[in-house]
């Protein structure tokens, strides 16, 4: 099959008037190939069209996706068994190209969106490259690696959505229903209050604490500071002097100003 530069060639130097045997003779090709370009007129290259090996067995193959229960690796085994020389990588791509197996996707619907409207606030999962390695990622989920030593992390997506509005402040340790300790993610929502996510493996209650007074400062640190096993949160206001702490009280937070007062602003 000659490449689409030398079909070029031959049409061209056809077009000055050169002979088949001189283009045939310059261009290292066989006369008949140069014959056949000049009848096409076209330096396209003609695309081949292959008979489907498997196409003759279409019946036997929808008859034996559902004697095997849907299994095409044992439809191939069968096939091959049969006499059928055919890879399974070409028999699982015929099966694609003519629908067989599959179930048709429906689309969950239409929509139209003006220019910039929709913004690419997509939550749907995509699967992206990230240090050389494809990783199922879906925007505006929460993702959490599960570590067992050296062992490459379990990546388990949690059951609930932060908004982009919303800023990390920390993670901590909170009372579960049966006062006893669990792992919770301290949120500042849009608004500055703090959403508390407890953990209950990857699945998640969450709960809001007004921040009041407290929604123009930022949170410094959360960890526990009066010592009881839980966690409190440190606030401190937008000058840099103030400081306060909010000490876990039962299911509550109590809020308590930290003195004397921090002198001059402090590095944050």
């Amino acid at each position: 099959m000659l490449p689409q530069g030398i079909r070029h060639a031959i049409l061209d130097l056809h077009g000055r008037g050169q002979s088949v045997r001189a283009i045939a003779r310059a261009l290292e090709v066989s006369r008949a190939a140069v014959r056949e370009v000049l009848r096409r007129g076209s330096a396209e290259v003609p695309r081949l069209a292959r008979p489907e090996r498997a196409l003759e067995h279409r019946e036997d193959i929808l008859r034996l996706l559902r004697e095997c229960e849907g299994s095409f690796m044992r439809v191939h085994e069968e096939l091959t068994k049969a006499g059928l020389a055919l890879s399974y990588p070409a028999f699982t791509a015929f099966c694609r190209r003519h629908g067989i197996g599959q179930t048709p996707k429906q689309p969950a619907g239409r929509y139209d969106f003006a220019p910039g409207q929709e913004m690419q606030h997509d939550t749907s999962p995509h699967d992206v490259h990230l240090g050389g390695t494809v990783r199922r990622v879906q925007t505006g989920s929460i993702n959490a690696y599960l570590m067992n030593g050296c062992v490459a992390p379990v990546t388990v997506t949690l059951d609930a959505t932060a908004s982009s509005s919303w800023t990390f402040a920390g993670i901590g340790t909170v009372e579960d229903n049966h006062n006893l300790p669990a792992g919770a993610v301290f949120w500042r929502d849009g608004d500055g209050d703090v959403v508390l996510w407890r953990l209950n493996g990857t699945a998640i209650f969450s709960k809001t604490l007004a921040a009041g007074s407290y929604a123009s400062w930022s949170i410094a640190a959360v960890a526990d500071f009066d010592g009881d096993g839980y966690s409190d949160i440190l606030w401190r206001d937008a000058g840099g002097t103030q400081a306060a702490l909010w000490l876990k009280n039962g299911t509550q937070y109590t809020a308590t100003p930290v003195a004397p007062a921090m002198p001059g602003v402090w590095p944050k």
